[in-house]
């Protein structure tokens, strides 16, 4: 095992905001989708990205953030009218929270 000093992980937590969204499309979409609400508990988005610094975790959040947020929405649903109208900072913290780990272990 290899301790990785260059990578960190980040955790998407949904908080409230989103339990209520994804409620709400699933209770008005007629396109069927086999993902219920039970899997935001159990199944939570995990990045890894190379950063070593608070630095280099705001230019990976300008870059990819917009990205992110989409793969988030559309895990529920296609219809980008029902996703929110932007893809911010204040909309990602709106929607989840952030798990944010440094150690990252190589088991290969």
């Amino acid at each position: 095992m290899k301790k990785k000093d260059d990578v960190i992980v980040i955790i998407l937590r949904p908080r409230a905001l989103f339990y209520a969204w994804v409620t709400d499309v699933l209770s008005h979409l007629k396109e069927k989708n086999d993902v219920n609400i039970q899997d935001i508990a159990t199944n939570h988005t995990v990045l890894m990205a190379p950063a070593k610094s608070s630095e280099d975790l705001s230019m990976l959040f300008a870059e990819h953030l917009e990205a992110i947020l989409k793969r988030e929405f559309s895990r529920w649903t296609t219809d980008e009218t029902l996703w929110p109208p932007r893809y911010d900072l204040d909309v990602l913290t709106q929607y989840f929270d952030l798990e944010i780990h440094n150690t990252v272990v190589d088991c290969h």
